[in-house]
């Protein structure tokens, strides 16, 4: 019988539904940001996003053992727990930095988040990828986690570079 540490909490099954409802209100700010009406609700999203990004880092998802049963190897437990880790917060850290990019556009020190949240991003990238191609079996369960760093890193590297 699993100990309660061992057991997820009852937000972490709810965390794709929010997830998704950040998206939407994303996306709605993003419109009304196009329009020239307001920056607020794509504050929010981007903040929102921040918060269940970091969230999702602290999820129970890891295996303790290999799929064939044997105890996990370093670069086993690398795969699948430390980096999507890692990349979880750092997409969270680009989140924020977006956000304050359009709270306070005069303070420059969003530009630190970002630059530190696109490189841990891209280096983690390199690093899962490795493991994906080198055939590590654990490192499957964290895709999900690229689907979300990519373009975190991507829209990161826009509000950085312009």
């Amino acid at each position: 019988m699993p100990s309660d540490e061992s057991k997820p909490s009852a937000l972490a099954g709810k965390l794709p539904v929010i997830e998704k409802a950040f998206i939407a209100v994303l996306a709605i700010g993003i419109i009304l940001a196009i329009a020239g009406m307001s920056f607020s609700v794509l504050e929010a999203g981007l903040i929102g996003l921040g918060v269940i990004f970091f969230g999702s880092a602290f999820l129970l998802y890891t295996p303790i053992q290999d799929i064939d049963n044997k105890p996990l190897t370093f670069p086993a437990l690398l795969a699948s727990t430390i980096v999507p880790k890692v990349l979880w917060i750092s997409s969270a850290i680009c989140m924020v930095g977006i956000a304050l990019s359009f709270i306070t556009p005069k303070n420059q020190g969003y530009k630190e988040l970002l630059l530190i949240g696109t490189l841990t991003i891209a280096s983690g990238t390199v690093i899962l990828t490795f493991f994906l191609v080198s055939g590590i079996k654990v490192a499957k369960a964290a895709v999900p986690v690229l689907y979300r760093a990519v373009p975190a890193l991507l829209a990161a590297l826009y509000f950085l570079l312009k």
